[in-house]
């Protein structure tokens, strides 16, 4: 397929490669009957592509082309689905090792895989693969509901106040109830098969009719009774398999309309708590234990909001609410950031992160770098089936997390460290020091977008600041350059991933609206240009950073192009001319310049407002300069 619907299929395959792949499955299944062992097995297959055969004969795929995880999957869904509709599912299913119902969904995964060719295959094929015929009613009687839900507003919930422990407490909590308390939740109730997707604080569930209503408000209940205070919502839609599969686009936007409203209706209580102990998050337990304090109407020390209930020793006897209890004792226990890293670059994070200042960069800095991809409403368009969409997000997630870890890898090596806060989805918020910052930026935007072959690219922003400035406040800068750049990015049609940043100097403040820059924001082949010369200025032995400061501060008191132009004449004949030359290679980079005789000395002509007459407005090289030469270390 071309275009953007490249990104929802699976790359395609020989039909020889095929036929191993299948029969290398079909021969380690008969010895696999735990479910569990083989849906873990089959995940390893879940970028590569299935090809219906009937007969004989391969067919061909006109619509898209499923995983053979996905379709796998899917037949034992719609086998579930039958099985549910005939009454027979008491208790629990046996297909998660219970004696109390009669579905086996390892038999059916080890049907799936043999030759015959029955009802659900031809649904498969027919309606999701190809487009079915106009009057074909297979499946128009198997009544099912699609759920989907969210936790919603997460940056609020995990950004309550700047501990590390907390913040990574929280986004490991939304982790723990989006993947492991929803497929739980099926394992016990229905089937693990009924989930499209579960990943990125999101959901989306096929399930039995009549049951959407009893899921939707039981897994909200199962969220907040662990999170507390993370905003969750859930919805649900009835309908039929075929209708489904016809009408997924306009079942989807329905469902997703109706989610919106309920997020904007629902009520959450101000100062929750139960009675819940302990959750079990992989092979760790965490306990929620802690003394409760007698006085009433004491604030939170973390959140500052909600009434404090427990003590915790941060410092020592500090009362705090049962939201930010929980959150500091998951971070206290888990950092599932540092086992993806070792799984995704087989190396391991040597130095655990206690506190921000722990990344400083040799200037006390540290960097918050917010990121996620352009094109990705139209890509959501896109999607026709529920295997493009399973196939998207599943490999969308993987991929932006393995663009992470390796770029972390890549720069920093053994010394890495960094804190991952949220890392799903095409979602990025992770904080490593300040003078790898840019160059880890340059590595993600690379590497997300040569995987997608810019059909789908990625923008970044930045805020590089001392360690002690609150984290909400480089979030919300970092917030700021990322919208910047994607506004720029959408200038040049989302050609290339794009990064724009900012650097908080003083406590002082900026002022983001005044703020200008003349090499950012840029795409990220402009920034790799920009690296690549301040590498060459910081070897250079005629460069003097003291230099640099002399420009920009000369401009910034003068404001005058000619009066500058004396004085960087000056002080470049005085000292030496070779910052010319670096100013050129600076301007051969950059987009859309307007030179003059005044560009050889690193001004660059402002673009007039509309209608304007005035004199030409220049603004400075020299800031962005010494960002760079601060941004990225030797």
């Amino acid at each position: 397929m071309s275009g953007v619907l490249s990104v929802l299929n699976p790359a395609e395959i020989k039909k020889s490669e095929f036929e191993k792949i299948i029969t290398e499955i079909a021969e380690r299944l008969k010895f696999m009957p735990d479910v569990h062992e083989i849906r873990k097995f089959l995940d390893d297959y879940g970028d590569k592509p299935y090809y219906f055969k009937k007969n004989g004969i391969y067919m061909e795929n006109g619509r898209c082309t499923p995983s053979i995880r996905d379709a796998a999957s899917f037949y034992v869904l719609i086998k579930y689905l039958e099985h549910y509709k005939s009454g027979t599912n008491s208790g629990a299913i046996s297909a998660e090792g219970s004696a109390g119902g009669s579905f086996e969904a390892a038999r059916y995964y080890l049907e799936f895989f043999g030759d015959k060719w029955d009802d659900e295959k031809e649904f498969i094929y027919s309606f999701i693969c190809n487009e079915p015929g106009t009057g074909s009613d297979l499946f128009s009687d198997l009544n099912i509901d699609i759920v989907s839900g969210s936790v919603y507003k997460i940056k609020k919930y995990f950004l309550e106040n700047s501990r590390i422990k907390d913040i990574r407490g929280g986004s490991a909590l939304i982790k723990h109830v989006n993947e492991d308390v929803t497929f739980r939740y099926l394992r016990e109730k229905y089937t693990e098969e009924c989930a499209i997707y579960c990943g990125g604080g999101n959901a989306l569930i096929i399930a039995p009719g009549g049951t959407g209503a009893d899921i939707c408000r039981e897994l909200e209940e199962e969220y907040t009774q662990i999170t507390l205070t993370a905003q969750n919502a859930f919805e649900c839609v009835r309908t039929n398999l075929n209708k489904f599969i016809r009408d997924y686009k306009e079942i989807m936007r329905d469902l997703n309309q109706k989610l919106d409203e309920r997020k904007k209706l629902k009520i959450f209580d101000i100062n929750p708590d139960n009675d819940k102990k302990q959750i079990e998050t992989g092979s760790e337990v965490i306990k929620f234990d802690a003394e409760k304090i007698e006085e009433n109407g004491v604030v939170c020390y973390l959140c500052g909001v909600r009434d404090a209930k427990y003590k915790v020793s941060i410092p020592e006897n500090a009362a705090v609410c049962p939201s930010c209890l929980r959150k500091r004792k998951m971070g206290e226990n888990k950092a599932v950031f540092y086992d993806e890293y070792r799984k995704y670059t087989g190396a391991s994070v040597k130095r655990k992160i206690n506190s921000l200042d722990e990344l400083e960069d040799d200037n006390g800095r540290i960097a918050v770098i917010y990121a996620d991809g352009n094109n990705m409403g139209n890509v959501v368009k896109s999607i026709e089936t529920p295997f493009q969409h399973m196939y998207f997000s599943r490999t969308l997630d993987r991929t932006t997390k393995k663009c992470v870890y390796k770029s972390i890898n890549e720069v920093m090596g053994s010394e890495a460290m960094f804190e991952a806060i949220a890392l799903g989805g095409d979602d990025i918020f992770i904080v490593v020091p300040g003078d790898k910052s840019l160059v880890i930026a340059n590595k993600i935007i690379e590497k997300f977008d040569s995987e997608f072959e810019y059909k789908m690219t990625m923008s970044a922003g930045i805020c590089i600041a001392r360690s002690s400035t609150p984290i909400r406040t480089m979030f919300e800068v970092a917030q700021h350059m990322l919208k910047s750049a994607k506004k720029y990015s959408r200038k040049y049609n989302n050609s290339k991933g794009t990064v724009d940043v900012q650097v908080i100097r003083s406590n002082t403040g900026i002022d983001l609206l005044e703020s200008e820059s003349s090499l950012f924001p840029a795409d990220n082949s402009e920034l790799s240009d920009y690296l690549d010369i301040i590498e060459k200025m910081k070897s250079d032995n005629d460069i003097k950073p003291s230099q640099l400061y002399k420009f920009s501060n000369a401009w910034r008191i003068m404001k005058n192009p000619l009066e500058f132009q004396l004085f960087y004449l000056y002080q470049t004949g005085r000292v030496a001319n070779r910052y010319n030359g670096y100013v050129i290679k600076f301007l051969n980079s950059r987009k859309g310049i307007n030179r003059d005789a005044y560009s050889y000395c690193g001004l660059i002509q402002k673009k007039p407002d509309a209608g304007s007459d005035g004199e030409p407005q220049y603004m400075p090289l020299w800031d962005d300069i010494i960002l760079l030469m601060d941004a990225v270390g030797r």
